[in-house]
């Protein structure tokens, strides 16, 4: 009966009631009333009975217009088609285009409810992903005409609840069934085969740059399994877990001895370990040369007359600009041959005070030259 109803239009379905007041006067109240609230009110118990004889509205009148555009540009001469203005497609109503939206929604109820779900056979993975396939298309096609109504909170209030409902539970009982299955049919993940036996355990190694013999003991707290190897600059330690990795790197801290940086430098051996030490030998001369710049008396307690200080300063910035360029040439001509993480190289330039340097130095002149001014 709602079907019927909805397929004629508000004008049409108040001049139902009317004339269905005239004769007998039992509705009323009908006069403002949406498309939606008036289906309600002609469906229920009271008035059901009343409209029974409304069938449903033919559809001719669209067809024979088709077909009479249709035959007229068939017929018309090519020279009359060109100069004829085109129609512009009428504009949906509003009303119309929420009917259809409801009657989607209906379509996808039935379609992909529980009892159509319980009546496909779904065995086979084929057959699962093409009515999933199905699904999310039907879904695609609600969205896309949801998009034409202008006022979706109206359009809640006036749809039946338990059409909404209903279409609620569909989508929830399909996802719990249907694409549920169809992960099922995934193939498993590959059992480990005899190659992944060859490969080498994973390693943890921190070293030590010093002149100095050492062999620090890492076997006062309990047995430590570790190598340790002789380098050019010093010595590594490998172990082969990451506690005793943890702990002896903690230890190497605590010793008071091995905190003089100018006798011990410790580093966490990665696979960038030896790269970044030629980045390193490369800027040692610029991060000592920023170290006596930041502590040269133009900037600490600047000396002599005005014209005096104006001049050491700004050779001072002349020299600072040098260095930055120089130095900041050989990091991007590193950073292009070397595949490292910028976090990496970020981390090293922060040692030996670098990046604090170049940051601060220019801050530094550039108070002093305004002072001065």
């Amino acid at each position: 009966m709602r079907d019927i109803l909805n397929s004629y239009t508000t004008a049409e379905l108040r001049k139902f009631i009317s004339t269905y007041n005239k004769s007998l006067g039992a509705v009323r109240g009908y006069s403002k009333m949406k498309k939606a609230d008036l289906v309600n009110l002609m469906t229920k118990k009271e008035h059901i009975d009343k409209f029974k004889s409304i069938k449903m509205k033919p559809k001719t009148e669209r067809t024979t217009t088709k077909t009479a555009t249709k035959t007229t540009t068939k017929t018309q001469p090519k020279k009359q088609t060109t100069t004829t203005p085109k129609e512009e497609p009428k504009k949906e109503d509003q009303e119309t285009i929420e009917d259809n939206q409801r009657k989607l929604l209906r379509q996808f109820v039935i379609k992909f409810g529980k009892k159509a779900v319980a009546r496909k056979s779904l065995n086979k993975k084929e057959e699962v992903s093409k009515y999933s396939r199905e699904y999310n298309n039907f879904l695609m096609k609600i969205s896309e005409e949801g998009k034409k109504i202008k006022d979706p909170t109206e359009f809640i209030k006036t749809t039946n609840k338990e059409l909404l409902k209903e279409f609620e539970d569909t989508q929830k009982n399909f996802r719990e069934t249907v694409i549920k299955k169809l992960k099922s049919f995934k193939t498993p993940p590959k059992q480990q085969t005899t190659t992944t036996k060859t490969r080498p355990k994973q390693q943890f190694t921190f070293g030590v740059i010093t002149k100095e013999k050492i062999n620090p003991d890492f076997n006062f707290t309990r047995n430590f399994d570790y190598k340790t190897k002789k380098t050019k600059d010093g010595y590594e330690w490998t172990f082969k877990n990451q506690d005793d990795y943890d702990t002896a790197w903690d230890i190497t801290s605590f010793i008071p001895e091995y905190k003089d940086t100018r006798r011990f430098k410790w580093y966490e051996k990665t696979p960038y370990t030896e790269k970044i030490f030629i980045l390193q030998e490369k800027l040692k001369q610029f991060k000592g040369e920023l170290n006596e710049m930041n502590r040269d008396p133009a900037i600490r307690e600047p000396r002599g007359s005005k014209k005096e200080k104006i001049k050491a300063l700004k050779n001072l910035e002349k020299r600072f600009n040098k260095i930055k360029t120089s130095s900041q040439k050989i990091i991007n001509d590193f950073k292009k041959k070397n595949k490292i993480p910028d976090n990496v190289i970020q981390n090293e330039l922060k040692e030996g005070n670098y990046l604090y340097n170049i940051d601060t130095i220019p801050k530094f002149i550039k108070t002093r030259l305004d002072k001065l001014k």
